[in-house]
């Protein structure tokens, strides 16, 4: 038997009504009032956005108080809370992602090794996650080799596992003004999974010849072990081909 689903976090207003709180949900199609209690010195103001759990029909426990409607810091909340969006982990989910460790030897055997390669990644400069890299080889005077490698992250996230249920479950990782809500959890997301510099990771790589005039020659897949060299930005990047900056050797 799986583990039960962690009770939904709901945005609403916390009311006082003739002496006692109740919680009004802002969620759509969500029953109506009910109690609202917590545990603690936190305690809303009659009106107050918050976020409830809904542990049982008629029952909600206060998880934050967000504070009145002309505050800004609910909005993403709101958002999380009408869409529905899955912004924690099942406990096993979380537990097989801990348990991911870094590639090794084993890993690495029957990949195709191109640690000694130069590889970067090209992202917004604020970006914590890089999932795409790129290296170029020159084959001659008019043809070069472009590798696109992608983390594998299928090498983690298993058929039938819970990150596999809960990856399937949310369908994307949810980007919001203040930050993102992950598909996966952080230990893959941000690390494992994510091409950082100077780290082994394991990737799904495209190799396209491409001649000068952009032509397409011969195309080939791979499973492949990288080792990104640089963190550059779509804004650095960007200034070299305007020759406001020249980059640096290899590059």
């Amino acid at each position: 038997m799986g583990e039960e689903p962690p009770a939904p976090r709901v945005i609403g207003r916390a009311l006082r009504v003739r002496g006692h709180w109740e919680f009004d949900p802002a969620r759509r199609g969500w029953p109506g009032r009910c109690d609202l209690r917590w545990r603690g010195t936190q305690e809303p103001d009659d009106g107050d956005y918050c976020i409830a759990e809904i542990v049982e029909e008629g029952r909600a426990w206060l998880v934050e108080v967000l504070g009145a409607d002309d505050r800004p810091e609910w909005d993403e909340h709101a958002i999380v809370s009408q869409f529905r969006l899955r912004s924690r982990f099942p406990e096993e989910a979380d537990s097989e992602a801990a348990a991911a460790t870094e590639p090794g030897d084993a890993e690495f055997r029957g990949r195709e090794d191109l640690r000694g390669s130069l590889v970067c990644t090209i992202d917004p400069i604020d970006a914590r996650d890089h999932d795409d890299a790129l290296s170029v080889r020159a084959i001659d005077d008019d043809r070069f080799e472009v590798g696109i490698h992608i983390a594998d992250v299928s090498h983690y996230v298993r058929p039938g596992s819970a990150l596999d249920a809960e990856a399937l479950a949310r369908g994307t990782s949810t980007y919001l003004p203040g930050g993102v809500i992950p598909m996966l959890p952080e230990r893959l997301s941000a690390d494992l999974c994510s091409l950082r510099p100077d780290r082994d990771r394991l990737c799904l790589s495209v190799f396209a010849e491409l001649a000068r005039s952009g032509a397409t020659g011969s195309v080939r897949f791979a499973e492949t072990v990288i080792r990104s060299r640089h963190k550059l930005s779509y804004e650095q990047v960007q200034a070299w081909f305007d020759g406001d900056a020249e980059p640096p050797e290899p590059l």
